[in-house]
């Protein structure tokens, strides 16, 4: 029986062998059509070699180009991407993109002018023209003819007072020649001057009664007269000198105060002025040099709204 049991066990080793021989040779045959990958694209197809290395995996890619309208590209094999829009990734594929068919629009080249403004042309008035200006400038004018009448009927009321003052005195603006000054160049009148024979007047009683004292006294014709008369000219010419020297600084006084008066005048009136054209850039909002005394004034400028 021993024997008998033995046999079996010799054939079932054979057919082993031999089976597993047979599958040897299959896996080689399998692993060199592994080692050997091919690729194909679009049609063409080419055999590339690799050197078989122990636990290398064989890989076998094959891309394929896509038309689309997004810009994207498609990837066959390990890896796949797309450009184009969005994100998504799966199964180790990657995607990326901005959205849309038609990928993204470029408007930094686009410029967009601003509207021309609205024009308006205005009319600036005279700012001399101005109501309140107007009152004013009434006001300084009356009072600057008050004043004048009043000036001119004070000089007036002073210079008769003076003339009335000078014929007491005895002066004349024509002296009748008498005597003998009539004598020796004539009847008529001399130049302006103390007249000896007005009478009632200061001169003409003063040379009356010094010319009947030395013709009292036989002397009219000496030189005793002649200096009597020197000395009652020169009295009476200092006399009217400080006559004429006081009407003088009177009428100073007068032409200052005129003077001041008006300066005071001129200031005020430009003072209003300033008013009037300060009222009207504020109302119109416009430059000081728009605004031109004298005459209105029209200009064009960008409309503004109310």
């Amino acid at each position: 029986m021993a024997r008998v049991a033995a046999t079996p066990a010799r054939d079932t080793g054979k057919s082993g062998g031999s089976s597993l021989a047979s599958v040897g040779r299959a896996v080689g045959s399998i692993a060199k059509s592994i080692v050997t990958p091919s690729t194909r694209t679009a049609g063409n197809t080419s055999t590339a070699r690799v050197s078989s290395t122990p636990n290398r995996t064989a890989a076998t890619s094959t891309s394929r180009s896509s038309g689309s309208s997004g810009g994207g590209s498609y990837s066959g094999g390990g890896s796949t991407s797309y450009s184009g829009g969005g994100g998504a990734s799966s199964g180790g594929g990657t995607y990326s993109g901005g959205g849309g068919g038609g990928g993204g629009a470029d408007f930094g080249g686009a410029s967009f002018a601003a509207p021309a403004p609205a024009i308006e042309e205005i009319t600036i008035p005279d700012p001399l023209e101005n109501a309140t200006y107007q009152k004013q400038k009434a006001e300084l004018a009356r009072a600057r003819a008050d004043f004048d009448a009043q000036q001119g009927l004070a000089r007036s009321q002073y210079n008769a007072s003076f003339d009335d003052a000078q014929r007491q005195l005895g002066w004349r603006s024509a002296v009748p020649r008498v005597g003998i000054q009539a004598q020796l160049r004539g009847a008529g009148n001399d130049e302006a001057g103390f007249d000896p024979r007005a009478q009632g007047t200061a001169y003409g009683d003063s040379y009356q009664g010094n010319e009947g004292d030395f013709a009292g006294r036989g002397l009219y014709n000496s030189g005793l007269f002649a200096q009597s008369v020197s000395n009652l000219n020169q009295n009476f010419n200092d006399r009217r000198g400080t006559a004429l020297r006081d009407k003088k600084s009177y009428e100073d006084t007068q032409d200052l105060n005129k003077k001041n008066f008006y300066g005071q005048q001129d200031s005020a009136d430009l003072a209003a002025r300033e008013d009037a054209i300060n009222s009207i850039i504020q109302q119109y909002g416009v430059s000081r040099d728009q605004v031109i005394p004298g005459r209105s004034n029209a200009v064009q400028r960008a409309a503004t709204s109310v």
